[in-house]
């Protein structure tokens, strides 16, 4: 659990970078890098490193990224575009993540990932969350 923890907090401090100074920034992106090698759809190791280690600054191999997505088009379709029947915040990390990698979640392998938000009640179903 503690690894966890460390491994999402890492991913968003380097989400905070006018809050810390640059040597730490670099060691929690240097942190989530060697931690999250392969990056798999799910919120800890997964979106939230890739969304951090994107907006980080640090000097990331396009493999890394590209990799990422080839294995979220085999989720989408391995799912059918369906993320989660009752979760809609699976939708919302996923399109974030994506984003900040410059791809877009209206085609990923044949799913528009935008479309379920469109749905107000199962999107406000969670909460704020």
């Amino acid at each position: 659990m503690k690894k966890i923890i460390s491994i999402t907090a890492a991913a968003m401090l380097l989400t905070t970078s006018a809050y810390a100074q640059n040597n730490v920034l670099d060691e929690a992106a240097e942190y989530v890098r060697s931690t999250v090698t392969e990056p798999q759809v799910g919120s800890i190791g997964g979106e939230w490193a890739v969304f951090g280690l994107a907006r980080s600054g640090m000097d990331i191999e396009d493999s890394y990224f590209s990799d990422y997505y080839s294995r979220v088009e085999e989720y989408t379709r391995a799912h059918k575009g369906v993320l989660d029947e009752r979760k809609y915040t699976e939708y919302s990390r996923l399109v974030i993540a994506l984003t900040s990698i410059g791809r877009d979640p209206r085609n990923v392998g044949g799913y528009n990932l935008l479309s379920p938000l469109g749905d107000f009640e199962k999107t406000a179903w969670q909460g704020l969350n």
